[in-house]
């Protein structure tokens, strides 16, 4: 801090031209409940993906992680697992376009 305060004086700036963004940091760090979080989502969809009541006879309860961050957006995640032997294969591109290349 000391080198980077002594450089800053050179250029005629002094130590708190970095005040507002050190504050800018250290609030942030200091809310981060505020900046990002997160809870369930819960639907009842049926198997055409149809939202309905929760009562209604082929609804699934379906549960989604949902992230909010400090700006007001929010996205919704699907965690999932898959095996490796339930991937597609790799295609080989060079292969595929060997007929096309002369």
């Amino acid at each position: 801090m000391q080198a980077i305060e002594s450089e800053l004086e050179s250029l005629g700036a002094g130590s708190e031209v970095l005040q507002t963004p050190l504050d800018t940091v250290v609030n942030g760090l200091g809310h981060t409940e505020q900046q990002l979080r997160g809870g369930e989502l819960v639907r009842h969809l049926h198997r055409m993906n149809i939202q309905h009541d929760a009562q209604h006879a082929s609804a699934q309860r379906i549960v989604l992680q949902e992230l909010h961050n400090a700006r007001g957006h929010h996205l919704v995640m699907l965690l999932l697992s898959l095996l490796s032997g339930e991937l597609p294969k790799r295609e080989d591109f060079i292969t595929a376009a060997a007929p096309y290349l002369v």
